[in-house]
């Protein structure tokens, strides 16, 4: 998994996969459902599809709902025997990309 390619928002009219677009609707659609009700939902839908080999991706994510209804969520996910896999080696990978980062800059406790 690389997680260092550049990310960029494309326009809908720049994306060529039916599954992102398709996604983005029913992203769209959920957002409705959660508005309805904000506090008591939250919802995330994350979405990825690669075009032509593993250089060219397209994703789509959305993200809504309140605090606690967020970090319940994301608490599942980080329990979630795939997803929670996936988010803490994201996780080390990017402390470990400050480490470095911290560790040149001198940084001195005052």
């Amino acid at each position: 998994m690389n997680t260092d390619k550049d990310m960029r928002p494309a326009e809908v009219s720049e994306v060529n996969s039916a599954l992102i677009l398709r996604a983005d609707e029913m992203g769209n659609e959920l957002q409705q459902l959660v508005a309805e009700k904000d506090e008591d939902r939250a919802a995330v839908l994350i979405t990825m599809d690669l075009l032509g080999g593993e250089e060219e991706a397209e994703a789509t994510v959305m993200v809504c709902g309140r605090g606690y209804m967020l970090v319940e969520l994301c608490r599942l996910m980080w329990n979630d025997p795939r997803i929670g896999v996936a988010l803490r080696v994201l996780l080390m990978s990017e402390i470990e990309k400050t480490k470095p980062s911290n560790e040149s800059k001198g940084i001195e406790a005052r």
